[in-house]
């Protein structure tokens, strides 16, 4: 995913007895995960809303944690059964023992919707007793297992969001747009392939233009948006052929401007001297080109010459295109139609 290639190594072949063995095993364990099941449905229609239900669905999500339906009624039995008789105080210690569990779940699958959702809830039900600061360095510490796991940008996202919502306290960390893109560059330094990080960085540049009232033609926006362009010139250049950083570049140049694009088509070719063959180089000059005929049509007549020629460029670059990336190949047809259909 995002160009990153994963080398899989075939398993050695298990003996016929071992594979009996976990066969069994594995029968044992869905005749024990079904009658867990079955006899949560009994207890949640009947409304049963006791210490007991609630040890049965720390047992069926401790078999399947993706079970969705295992923890909405885990907070039914909490809200409705559990958390009535109890002091504030009681009702956080047991809202804790509820993130232990989200936390042991996480460990076996990081990327699991109905977990990250409970958190939120579990934080979200905690009010003042939710420990925000906390739960950033856990954060933190899923993005340093797993830079590109999105679930987990999509929480720190919450995270980032939830503690700006409340008032400002020295208990709680304080981020800033500034500080979010200045973690967004440590892990896109760390690895260029980082989608999410890249995504995040288009979010919080929109969020920084806005929150300083800068126009696109803001001398300090534009400084700043031709750092990002070195930025995303350093990832082009060090992995021409991974997507995320030339989605982001896409995302830079935007509508673009005539000087703009032609600066960037300029560069891009300079990069496909040295990888003739990256697809994406490829890919992102005909995208790029066909962007500058565009600009260049409402100035009609005068610049007609150099509109045939960028359509023709472009055109060579996708019939090399169905060579380098012949998978795709149904897809560069299709753009040349529309390019230069009788040129073909």
């Amino acid at each position: 995913m995002h160009g990153i290639k994963r080398s899989r190594v075939p398993p050695v072949p298990d003996s016929a007895e071992v594979e009996r063995k976990k066969r069994d095993k594995e029968a044992k364990r869905i005749e024990e995960y079904t009658g867990l099941v079955s006899a949560l449905r009994e207890k949640s229609e009947a409304k049963d809303y006791n210490q007991e239900t609630l040890e049965l669905t720390a047992k069926v999500l401790a078999l399947n944690p993706e079970y969705q339906t295992a923890w909405g009624v885990r907070r039914r039995v909490l809200l409705e059964g559990v958390f009535p008789p109890l002091t504030p105080e009681e009702k956080i210690q047991s809202l804790q023992a509820d993130l232990l569990l989200t936390n042991e779940a996480l460990k076996s699958n990081p990327k699991n919707y109905s977990v990250w959702e409970h958190r939120k809830w579990c934080l979200e039900t905690m009010g003042e007793g939710a420990d925000w600061g906390r739960e950033m360095k856990m954060c933190e510490a899923y993005l340093e297992r797993d830079g590109r796991n999105f679930h987990s940008w999509d929480y720190r996202r919450y995270l980032i969001t939830s503690i700006l919502a409340l008032p400002p306290s020295p208990n709680r960390p304080q981020p800033t747009t500034t500080s979010e893109l200045a973690y967004t560059t440590r892990k896109i330094s760390a690895s260029f392939s980082n989608f999410s990080a890249w995504h995040y960085r288009t979010k919080l540049l929109q969020k920084l233009w806005e929150e300083e009232g800068w126009s696109e033609e803001h001398e300090e926006r534009r400084k700043r948006v031709d750092e990002e362009f070195e930025l995303v010139k350093q990832a082009n250049w060090s992995d021409p052929n991974d997507q995320s950083a030339w989605l982001y570049h896409r995302w830079l140049v935007g509508k673009g401007s005539i000087p703009i694009v032609r600066r960037e088509i300029s560069g891009i070719e300079e990069l496909l001297e040295e990888e003739p063959d990256s697809r994406w180089c490829l890919d992102s000059l005909v995208y790029y080109k066909r962007l500058l005929v565009g600009l260049l049509e409402p100035e009609g007549e005068p610049t007609r010459e150099e509109r045939e020629a960028l359509n023709l460029e472009a055109l060579g670059m996708l019939r090399k295109l169905e060579q380098v990336d012949p998978m795709r190949g149904a897809r560069y047809r299709d753009l040349a139609v529309h390019i230069l259909p009788n040129k073909r």
